[in-house]
């Protein structure tokens, strides 16, 4: 499905959670190789955020895994939601690995590069690379 869009010009983005109920270190490093496999052209990754008045929400609280109620942390980026199988440390720094392994591949930043077609094209991917590089 990726590649027959590709094939048709049409840019293939990608989105993966980490810190879902179960998850572990081999279930993210699973979801960060077939994140590399798939070669989307863009990819994002979030953390598991269950907000309030979903099930999720009222699942991690009846189970005692919310680990915060300042609603500025429910950002997709932060650990809200303490997991008994990975360890909140763990889990940010895969999410920030994740990008970075990604990212940060040689076939990636050449097929980016094979793709400028703008100075606008060459800002932004600089933009993009020095916040991955921040990151």
């Amino acid at each position: 499905m990726v590649t027959d869009c590709k094939k048709t010009g049409i840019t293939v983005r990608a989105c993966f959670m980490f810190g879902n109920p179960g998850e572990t270190r081999k279930t993210i490093r699973d979801t960060i190789e077939f994140s590399k496999r798939l070669k989307p052209d863009i990819v994002l990754f979030n953390i598991t955020t269950p907000f309030p008045g979903t099930e999720m929400f009222e699942w991690a609280k009846a189970k005692g895994y919310i680990r915060t109620n300042d609603w500025r942390d429910y950002d997709l980026s932060q650990v809200v939601m303490d997991l008994p199988t990975i360890e909140s440390e763990e889990l940010v720094s895969a999410y920030r690995a994740a990008y970075r392994e990604f990212y940060l591949r040689p076939s990636y930043i050449l097929r980016r590069f094979f793709q400028i077609r703008s100075v606008s094209d060459i800002k932004s991917n600089y933009s993009a690379m020095r916040k991955i590089l921040e990151f």
